[in-house]
């Protein structure tokens, strides 16, 4: 049998695949996102049965920013710890980098959720635009004073903009909660008009 897998909307390749010891399989190599970006280095990883391990990073993959780069060889080392090299397209240089292979650290998650929160216009006078760029549709918004106290809450079911409430101008923070249980906050301006 064989399993295949989309990720992105050019897809992905993998250059190195090592079968792990209760049977999963961990690959190596990169992701293409659209047709507009450059390469990221990518994890992939699969249940012993062949399936995409969806506890694995985002959908099974981890992907990281190393663009122009591809991934020749991994090692997997003690302490989960796997390291690739390869070689950098652009520069004609080697790369070598170490990740740990649980997928990514809950800082590094929390930074790549956050980065996944867009929102427009910032400042805002009466509204805002909410771009959600992971997987799972929104479930909650929270707007938070910056000292984190709750000032209005939203039930989402995936809204993409929302009204602000009469609130003075100043600093604020936009909290998500997805449909996966992951949140991702932003900090936003409120202005007067």
């Amino acid at each position: 049998g064989y399993t295949s897998e989309t990720y992105g909307q050019l897809g992905a390749f993998a250059s190195t695949l090592h079968e792990m010891t209760d049977g999963s399989i961990f690959a190596a190599g990169g992701v293409l996102p659209d047709l507009n970006s450059d390469g990221l280095i990518a994890f992939f990883k699969y249940s012993s049965d062949g399936l995409v391990d969806e506890s694995f990073g985002q959908n099974g993959y981890v992907s990281f920013p190393e663009q122009d780069a591809f991934p020749y060889e991994a090692i997997i080392a003690p302490a989960n710890k796997v390291t690739i090299c390869g070689d950098g397209y652009t520069n004609d240089g080697s790369m070598i980098a170490r990740f740990n292979l649980e997928g990514i650290s809950k800082t590094d998650e929390a930074q790549l959720l956050n980065a996944s929160l867009q929102l427009s216009p910032n400042p805002a006078t009466d509204h805002l635009n909410i771009q959600w760029a992971a997987d799972a549709p929104i479930e909650t918004i929270e707007i938070l004073n910056i000292q984190g106290q709750l000032v209005q809450q939203y039930v989402a079911a995936n809204q993409n903009k929302i009204v602000l409430p009469k609130i003075a101008s100043g600093q604020y923070l936009l909290k998500i909660r997805d449909a996966k249980g992951r949140t991702a906050v932003q900090e936003f301006m409120k202005v007067d008009k």
